[in-house]
């Protein structure tokens, strides 16, 4: 297994999601089928020393089953110091469902709950339902929810939210999403609730004979009428992969005005290298922002390079990933082999390595510090003992020559 593979990259600005997809494909997810986020370290760009600057980080911790169950942020503070700045723990049930996330944000001196969200399934491990709550510094109190409804073939029918009124709830708004017999969504409508639903917009959804996704129109409820709003027509490749959007606004009855548009470019493995997004000013197509994307030796992506335009291309920010593989071949570690029990533990852990490792075994602290280190002769079972640690999120590493192994754990 690889070590620590670093990718470089950058956070992404939000972007007006007007279609059914992210304008620009994420990064990563924290488990891919290969790797493992560890970390992720953010920069931005100072104007005054024309380099990055480092501004926080977030660390992640996972269990047996490659499930992210906690994973903490930090910030880089004038003293030139990490400081603790929110933590989020996950739970999840034998189906590998996400059942509750728990926010908490740092005061200073200790940990403070913010809010925390319910996942609810039906039989077919569809999410029903999501119920949000926040702490009142005594208890969680109901804030609002999420009710989902789905077809047989779990496609995603309608999605109600609804306010904590302190006794009863009230319907806020609704979506109601429409397929075609390919299961495409072919109308999604918008309504809120006063004393019934109301319309208030709609998106129409066509495709092309390949199955990609041609024309988007979004309309909105005028009075009595429904009119146009915006349409984005798009364009892909024989991949699949969508190489164009542009987006134009409606300026009369079927009268239609250049706005933006996106073209991406795509290396030999369909993996994202270039966006660019242009506006249409003053009848003329000027550039605004653009991702430059490079992937690794594993098609991971490694870099992305996000800048602006003015009058030239001028760096914003840029993220840091490091990821532990899981079943890269043929180094010698498998992230799948190590096991660590119990986790959250608040006495010992006892880690085991599947074969035996000549190397050593170290425990990390979340800013990195090594807290203690020991050899490893063709062994495969250590019991580390944690009960002097304080509460918090730590690093086991087994190191052979040059790779590293890294999972996390929770102290308690």
């Amino acid at each position: 297994m690889k070590s620590l593979i670093l990718i470089i990259g950058l956070s992404i600005c939000t972007i007006k999601a007007f279609t059914q997809n992210e304008i620009l494909p994420k990064a990563a997810s924290v488990v891919t089928d290969e790797f493992v986020l560890d970390s992720f370290y953010h920069w931005g760009w100072d104007t005054m020393s024309l380099d990055w600057r480092i501004q926080d980080r977030t660390l992640y911790a996972t269990n047996i089953d490659q499930e992210v169950t906690h994973e903490i942020s930090f910030v880089w503070n004038d003293a030139d110091q990490w400081t603790n700045s929110k933590q989020v723990a996950y739970t999840f049930d034998t189906h590998h469902n996400l059942t509750l996330e728990v926010i908490q944000f740092w005061n200073g001196t200790s940990w403070m709950n913010s809010d925390q969200n319910f996942y609810t399934y039906d039989a077919n491990q569809d999410r029903v339902g999501i119920l949000y709550q926040t702490w009142d510094g005594v208890a969680w109190v109901n804030s609002y929810q999420l009710i989902f409804t789905y077809d047989n073939d779990h496609n995603l029918l309608t999605r109600i939210s609804q306010l904590w009124m302190g006794g009863n709830w009230l319907n806020g708004s609704r979506q109601v999403n429409t397929y075609d017999v390919d299961h495409h969504l072919t109308l999604r409508l918008f309504q809120n609730f006063t004393t019934d639903w109301n319309d208030i917009s709609r998106s129409f959804y066509t495709y092309d004979v390949q199955g990609d996704l041609d024309t988007l129109l979004y309309q909105k409820w005028n009075f009595n009428a429904w009119t146009d709003d915006y349409r984005n027509l798009y364009d892909f490749d024989s991949h699949h992969n969508r190489i164009f959007i542009l987006e134009q606004l409606a300026v009369g009855v079927q009268v239609w005005q250049d706005r933006e548009k996106y073209e991406y470019t795509y290396d030999q493995f369909d993996h994202i290298t270039h966006l660019l997004n242009s506006e249409y000013v003053n009848n003329a197509w000027t550039n605004a922002y653009q991702y430059n994307l490079i992937n690794d030796d594993d098609q991971n992506r490694a870099t992305e390079v996000f800048q602006t335009w003015e009058n030239e291309w001028v760096n914003q920010d840029s993220t840091q990933y490091y990821y532990t593989g899981i079943t890269a071949i043929p180094d010698f570690f498998d992230h799948r082999l190590m096991t660590i029990l119990p986790n959250p533990t608040s006495d010992f852990l006892f880690v085991e390595y599947a074969e035996p490792i000549n190397g050593s075994i170290a425990v990390y602290s979340a800013q990195g510090t090594k807290l203690l280190e020991f050899k490893a002769q063709q062994e495969q079972s250590f019991l580390i003992k944690v009960a002097s640690f304080p509460p918090g999120i730590y690093f086991v590493a087994l190191q052979v020559g040059h790779q590293v192994l890294t999972k996390g754990f929770e102290k308690i």
